[in-house]
């Protein structure tokens, strides 16, 4: 069982790899929801001025207002609120470098791990045919665009292209995957 275990791993978390470089690389997809601002310059200049270190940023941020908090502040989150703009956004303050090889293993690694989870619970299945065993593994990736990317959608508003052409990345990734692992774990 271990070696099947290891074989599923490596193959179905390669697959996923590659097909995400593929979905993101060569298709245009994932950029397509992407909008520029009118003045990345002026923004960029702004964030770095309000914000103290990198992280999550929320506007408003109202869960930092306790009973303490001035009613003045916290009508006008209830302002911004309404009105807008409501921003949810991950902020690098030292900036990206490019792309290296770490994000990379780093990805291909996470990729292995969750199918060397997927191999263990298909190996605990008995009586699947090919099929039911690739779509047995799709439905992991749909489960986790479900869970993992859905509620993103609803809480933060992502754009629904966005949170569609992330699932859907998924689901895809996941299929092939599922269709080389399937081959690979005979019970």
């Amino acid at each position: 069982m271990y070696k099947k275990l290891v074989k599923g791993a490596l193959i179905g978390g390669v697959t996923v790899f590659i097909w995400s470089m593929l979905s993101w690389m060569i298709f245009p997809w994932h950029t397509q929801t992407y909008f520029k601002f009118t003045n990345e310059a002026e923004v960029a200049k702004v964030l770095k001025e309000n914000t103290s270190q990198s992280g999550i940023y929320i506007l408003p941020n109202t869960s930092h207002y306790s009973n303490n908090t001035p009613t003045k502040e916290m009508r006008k989150a209830e302002e911004i609120l309404k009105t807008g703009p409501f921003v949810f956004a991950s902020i690098k303050l030292g900036g990206m470098k490019k792309m290296g090889l770490t994000t990379l293993m780093i990805s291909l690694c996470s990729y292995i791990l969750a199918a060397a989870m997927i191999s263990w619970m298909l190996l605990q299945t008995q009586g699947l045919r090919f099929l039911e065993k690739a779509l047995f593994v799709t439905m992991i990736g749909l489960l986790t665009a479900i869970i993992g990317v859905l509620p993103n959608w609803n809480w933060w508003h992502f754009s629904t292209a966005y949170t569609l052409i992330t699932c859907l990345n998924l689901v895809i990734g996941w299929a092939l995957a599922g269709l080389l692992m399937a081959k690979t774990l005979k019970t």
